[in-house]
C-alpha cells in the first residue's frame, strides 16, 4: 500500500467515520443526474464545519448560513462522494428535511488527491413572531 492509499483509507475511516466527524447528508448534482455514478440524488458522508460569525456581537446579523464541507471524491466509495463540484449543486443535513438545502457556491477552499473542501450557503430562516393567542 503506498502513501498515498493509506492517507485516503485514513481519511474515509476517520475524518468520515460517523461516530467521529462524519455525518449523512443527501447530495443532489446540479442538472439532476450529470455525476458519473448518476441518479439525481444520493446519500453521502461528509464533515461539516459551520462558520462563525465575524466578531461584532449584536451588530452584525447575516441572512446567510455558510457552512464547509468535507467530501471523499470517489463517487463509487461506500461513503460516496463528489466527483466534479459544480455551482448548482445542493447537500441536505440528515435530520434537517423540512429546511432548505445548502448550495454550493463554487468555492473550493481545499483539496487533495481524495478529498475536497467546499463552500456551501443556504438562506437562514428566522422566526420572527408567534400567531397563537394567549
Amino acid at each position: 500500500m503506498t502513501f498515498r492509499d493509506t492517507r485516503k483509507a485514513n481519511f474515509y475511516a476517520r475524518i468520515l467515520d460517523t461516530d467521529g466527524f462524519g455525518e449523512n447528508a443527501t447530495y443532489r448534482p446540479a442538472g439532476g443526474g450529470t455525476t458519473a455514478a448518476g441518479g439525481p440524488a444520493r446519500s453521502i458522508v461528509v464533515k461539516i464545519d459551520s462558520r462563525q460569525a465575524p466578531a461584532g456581537g449584536e451588530q452584525f446579523r447575516s441572512d446567510e448560513e455558510t457552512i464547509t464541507v468535507t467530501a471523499g471524491r470517489d463517487e463509487n466509495h461506500a461513503k460516496g462522494g463528489i466527483a466534479n463540484p459544480q455551482v448548482g449543486d445542493t447537500l441536505a443535513r440528515a435530520g434537517e428535511d423540512e429546511l432548505p438545502a445548502f448550495g454550493f457556491t463554487g468555492e473550493i477552499v481545499g483539496s487533495t488527491g481524495h478529498s475536497w473542501r467546499l463552500l456551501y450557503k443556504r438562506r437562514r430562516r428566522t422566526r420572527v413572531g408567534d400567531t397563537r393567542r394567549n
